[in-house]
């Protein structure tokens, strides 16, 4: 009965740091968390990943999305992998109750023209994929009203 109630939490950080058994277990984990709280709203969602992320970076771009499923206000995703770019699902540009939402190095995104961010008020570390216009993006995250810090990479 008490088995999944640390998954029912309003903030989340998990952190590979001290895996030993390999990063699958990890992944494993950090699916389950999210999977079983089904949409618990969660304040904050923390997850560095640094040793248990290879090539594929489909989980980081799963556990993205299921942040905007629990409605989540910050977002901090801290993901080494090994020589790939972790994509930003669509989703993350029109979640409602996103307020701060920091990247580590290494995510790329094609930001869409209908970008909804009405609590945005940071975004940290996002690297503008070729091709799309560098000012439109500047343009699109300067729209929400409540935007205090901006950084962008070309």
């Amino acid at each position: 009965r008490w088995r999944n109630l640390f998954a029912f939490r309003p903030n989340l950080h998990l952190d590979d740091h001290n895996v030993v058994d390999g990063g699958e277990s990890f992944i494993d984990f950090v699916d389950t968390v999210l999977s079983v709280s089904g949409s618990f709203p969660m304040r904050n969602i923390s997850i560095t990943c640094r040793n248990s992320i290879d090539a594929n970076t489909g989980p980081v771009t799963r556990w993205m999305t299921d942040a905007v499923r629990h409605n989540v206000v910050n977002l901090d995703i801290d993901v080494t992998a090994a020589g790939d770019v972790s994509l930003v699902p669509l989703e993350i540009f029109t979640c409602k109750t996103l307020v701060h939402l920091k990247l580590a190095k290494g995510f790329e995104a094609m930001i869409p023209e209908d970008v909804s961010l009405p609590s945005l008020k940071s975004q940290d570390s996002l690297s503008i994929s070729a091709g799309f216009i560098f000012t439109t993006a500047v343009t699109v995250f300067w729209e929400s009203f409540f935007l205090h810090a901006l950084s962008l990479r070309n």
